[in-house]
């Protein structure tokens, strides 16, 4: 029963997110988008280098790439995944995958937040009886989307390292 629902979970993060693949985020100057907390400390671990970012896996959890980018795993049910994709997508276009999200599975209200240098919007929501959160934000057309066991990314310590130390190509 164990396998069936960490399977269900890993479906659906797998699935969600919308695939593909193209340019790098950049600010409106041209120059690479970076995280603030990237520049002062970073996870302890393994720098992976993709090909919209690179991050630092924390020591002890285990990785599986996806298109895109990458999912991280603990077996006591942490997860993290972080993908880039998509073609000529648009702010709309990411607020609507949110409210499909949000009426799905009866998801909090969607907020702005800071990430990464970045507008994000934010969402958390609890699918199979986990609670899980969702950050997406645009960048020339493609969507940035970082997932996470928990109500936000910060409520664990080695998942908030692992998304302070992303650095957007």
């Amino acid at each position: 029963m164990k396998k069936i629902f960490w399977l269900v979970l890993l479906l659906v993060m797998v699935l969600l997110p919308a695939a593909g693949c193209g340019t790098a985020a950049t600010t409106e100057s041209g120059a690479p988008v970076q995280s603030a907390a990237a520049e002062s400390q970073a996870a302890s671990g393994t720098v992976l280098d993709y090909e919209g970012f690179s991050v630092t896996a924390a020591d002890g959890w285990e990785q599986m790439d996806i298109e895109g980018g990458v999912q991280f795993y603990k077996p006591s049910g942490e997860i993290l995944q972080i993908q880039i994709g998509g073609y000529n997508m648009t702010e709309e276009d990411a607020m609507a995958q949110m409210e499909g999200l949000q009426s799905s599975y009866g998801g909090s209200d969607i907020e702005a937040v800071q990430l990464l240098g970045m507008d994000f919007i934010k969402m958390s929501y609890s699918a199979s009886g986990v609670e899980q959160c969702i950050y997406a934000a645009i960048s020339q057309g493609e969507q940035i989307k970082i997932q996470a066991t928990g109500k936000s990314y910060e409520d664990n310590g080695d998942i908030r390292a692992m998304v302070d130390s992303i650095v957007l190509k």
